[in-house]
């Protein structure tokens, strides 16, 4: 099936496969760029009804500051109504990438929303494909694994404007 690039920005790239959205992070999420998101993220939605998120974190280790806080908060729960689920690979390394995997998967554990938090592409492909509710065409598809990873394997975007 592939993954589509929908946009690209400096902190990162929006792509889709099928109902899945997928964001890759260079750098730390911005308002604008959390803007652009909802956008694809409400387009994908209306045309499959609900959608898996997925969130790869390559960079922008840095807890988001409280204008990101709160766009986030903002739309928190009408996006959640509109998703099977959300999973977050961190394939960052460090100290900071191994607060954030904690953090987030503690999150998980009292979210009421689907969440999930890997590290490789395999597990992301895995655990995209037996989300609750997942689409079918999404869950038989084989090379989803490779599709992902060339997705995420692409170069951080130079030269766009945010």
């Amino acid at each position: 099936m592939g993954v589509e690039i929908l946009e690209e920005r400096k902190e990162c790239r929006i792509g889709r496969s099928g109902s899945v959205l997928v964001l890759v992070w260079y750098l730390e999420p911005t308002v604008p760029a959390l803007e652009r998101f909802e956008v694809h993220h409400r387009q994908l939605a209306a045309k499959f009804g609900k959608i898996t998120m997925v969130s790869v974190i390559k960079g922008g280790l840095l807890p988001p500051g409280p204008e990101v806080r709160a766009r986030i908060d903002k739309n928190t729960a009408e996006l959640q109504k509109q998703r099977y689920g959300m999973i977050t690979a961190i394939q960052a390394s460090g100290l900071a990438a191994i607060f954030i995997r904690s953090f987030l998967a503690a999150l998980a554990l009292v979210s009421t929303e689907h969440m999930r938090v890997v590290k490789t592409t395999e597990e992301l492909a895995k655990e995209i494909q037996r989300i609750p509710g997942q689409d079918e065409a999404t869950r038989a598809d084989a090379g989803l694994a490779r599709d992902l990873a060339a997705f995420i394997a692409l170069p951080p975007p130079t030269g766009v404007t945010p």
